[in-house]
């Protein structure tokens, strides 16, 4: 066969020759490009709709449970956010436990090189070797940073109950894999260097840290993810904290933001862009507080920050049919640069209701003994799916009686259009509020059921309600805290009563949880497991 030769003109060469050119010019300018808007700076997870669905469900509980108690240890409700903050008997201590995670180094006289400041540590890295021991930050230096990061905390969270300590024994880890893959290896991390309880603040920092693929700030998983596979703490960039050299950001504020979500704050924009909607509209939740205002995005993702200092300048509006403003210098918002949250009065770092949210918060996942409160009971789902005909099977948690849908399997736990993507089997711990009556629908598309074993609910490990494997297209169960309907005329059993004493023994060893979304690879058959409660570490 001939070979075609194929033609390139002049012209083609020379446009060619142009793209490279500009593409060139702009990976070697983008660097200088001050004034670049950085967004997603922070990694936490956004919550599932169930998640958020279950939290609001134990909030309202709690805060109906507090209307009726005369106990003022237990009071959220007050006239103003400063009335809580100001009473004394409601002040809460947080110890802050800090660990530098390091790269050892048998060279230097430490044993170890404390990743920071970060062009020595990139330098370091490449092999070159060119930067000496005397280049990076010693541990007491960089302890020092963290107490000025812990004194702008104190300020931003003044008009709080909540009170933070750093505490002065800090851990120093030489471990490369764990240095270099915060994230990954977070589980383990937590459990080996974590100290005191649910209580305690833990604070990891890292060179760098990668969420999935995206270089982020920081993350912190939130109180109700406890016992889900997550490490309990705040974890974040050694550039990051007071002084440590991160451009537009090392001012502090990523601790104190990263701090929000550890009790239970969301960003205000969270649900800005939930099932593509109108983030403007009166159904959007966003961040469940009412007095933050709705937001179509986060700030840093259309606004540079310091356009708007200027005497004035009117702060944005991006949802200007709401009665509210967007919270512009929110801690829980993202602004391109720190300067900002700086230049704002502290009254503006958090809202009224964002300190009440983290009073139950702290209630309810922190604070508290035992798996589920007194008004609420506990549930066990358990049920598994045809592994080769998984895709038919989907079901749904809702109370009785009203519009609150808890959990969609279709929708819920990053779903595609079926009950879970290649999961097989549920075993489900929550935590319901007791006053309501709830049903679980499971259905199944071809009508044989699941096809594997039956599916059961038992509520405080005493009625257990079982529904037969080949249940056909559709089993729904009935339950409250003292009884269970299965399907209308299938038998509900019960076991011996046990004490409400025991419900802190739920709570599986902490290494064998798997998060929503969390695939295990060492079974044939996915388990998704989650509880909603307060466990340890």
């Amino acid at each position: 066969m001939v070979p075609v030769r194929r033609h390139v003109s002049l012209e083609t060469t020379t446009s060619l020759l142009w793209l490279v050119v500009v593409l060139l010019l702009v990976t070697i300018l983008a660097p200088l490009g001050g004034d670049a808007i950085n967004v997603g700076q922070c990694g936490t997870k956004t919550p599932s709709h169930t998640h958020q669905m279950l939290d609001q469900a134990r909030m309202r509980s709690l805060k109906e449970r507090t209307v009726r108690t005369t106990n003022d240890n237990r009071k959220l409700l007050w006239e103003t956010c400063h009335e809580l903050a100001q009473t004394c008997n409601q002040c809460v201590n947080i110890p802050i436990y800090v660990h530098f995670l390091t790269i050892p180094d048998p060279d230097s006289e430490s044993g170890s090189i404390l990743p920071h400041p970060q062009d020595a540590f990139q330098d370091y890295m490449r092999g070159t070797k060119t930067a000496s021991e005397s280049d990076f930050t010693t541990p007491t230096t960089m302890f020092s940073m963290v107490q000025e990061n812990v004194n702008l905390v104190n300020r931003v969270y003044q008009h709080t109950p909540f009170r933070f300590t750093l505490t002065d024994d800090y851990t120093i880890t030489p471990n490369r894999k764990w240095t270099l893959n915060g994230y990954e290896n977070q589980i383990d991390i937590a459990k080996e260097l974590g100290q005191g309880g649910l209580e305690s603040l833990n604070v990891y920092l890292f060179p760098s840290l990668d969420v999935k693929g995206r270089s982020v700030y920081g993350f912190a998983p939130y109180a109700s993810f406890q016992g889900r596979g997550v490490g309990d703490g705040v974890w974040i960039d050694y550039s990051t904290i007071t002084g440590g050299g991160k451009l537009y950001n090392d001012l502090g504020y990523t601790l104190a933001h990263e701090i929000g979500h550890w009790f239970g704050l969301y960003h205000t924009f969270e649900n800005s862009r939930e099932d593509g909607g109108d983030p403007c509209s009166d159904t959007n939740k966003n961040d469940w507080v009412d007095d933050t205002g709705h937001q179509a995005a986060a700030t840093a993702e259309r606004f540079n920050c310091t356009d708007f200092l200027v005497d004035g300048v009117e702060l944005p509006n991006t949802c200007p049919d709401q009665p509210l403003r967007d919270p512009f210098f929110n801690i829980m918002n993202y602004l391109d640069k720190e300067d900002c949250y700086a230049a704002a009065d502290v009254t503006e770092s958090l809202t009224c209701g964002q300190i009440e949210r983290m009073w139950m918060q702290w209630n309810l996942y922190r604070d508290a003994a035992n798996a589920c409160h007194e008004d609420e009971m506990l549930v066990d789902i358990n049920f598994a799916f045809d592994s080769q005909f998984w895709w038919e099977t989907t079901f749904r948690l809702s109370t009785v009686g009203s519009v609150d849908l808890i959990f969609d399997s279709v929708s819920d736990f990053d779903a595609k259009g079926a009950a879970f993507f290649n999961h097989t089997s549920v075993d489900m711990y929550l935590c319901l509020p007791r006053m309501e009556e709830y049903e679980f629908i499971v259905q199944d598309s071809f009508g044989d059921g699941s096809s594997v074993n039956p599916a059961s609910i038992t509520v405080n490990e005493n009625l257990t309600c079982t529904v037969p494997a080949d249940f056909g297209f559709e089993a729904r169960i009935r339950f409250t805290e003292s009884s269970l309907k299965c399907d209308g005329n299938l038998p509900t059993t019960a076991t011996s009563p046990v004490s409400t004493s025991s419900t802190s023994s739920f709570a599986m060893p902490f290494s064998t949880w798997s998060g929503i979304g969390c695939y295990s690879t060492t079974i044939a058959v996915t388990t998704i497991l989650f509880f909603w409660g307060s466990v340890g570490h």
